[in-house]
């Protein structure tokens, strides 16, 4: 259901024909829901075993900026490591216990 949302945007990264990650990202919205205008949200971002530390997710990353450059992603500790090299900053903004917001710099 949520592919089908008017603002779901989902990119796919092939390897030798084989899907390799996809990243899933859709309108960002503040903490009382309103859109926030020209902000993605990144969903899900996600790289098959095989593929992952190849390069795979920051280039889905980098096809999202690309086109869209202001994107934040609420994430735990393990893909810290992706965001930082896409150039999102740790915001100091948290939710639940371990969840961190990442931004593009506005």
């Amino acid at each position: 259901a949520r592919l089908r949302a008017p603002d779901a945007l989902l990119l796919v990264a092939e390897q030798d024909g084989v899907v390799a990650g996809v990243l899933l990202a859709g309108l960002a919205r503040d903490d009382d829901g309103r859109p926030l205008p020209g902000v993605l949200e990144l969903e899900l971002l996600a790289v098959a075993p095989p593929a992952q530390r190849t390069g795979v997710g920051t280039a889905l990353l980098a096809a999202l900026l690309a086109r869209y450059p202001r994107l934040q992603a609420w994430t735990g500790p393990d893909a810290t490591g992706v965001l930082a090299r896409a150039g999102l900053e740790a915001t100091g903004r948290t939710r639940e216990p371990d969840l961190q917001q990442w931004a593009t710099r506005p």
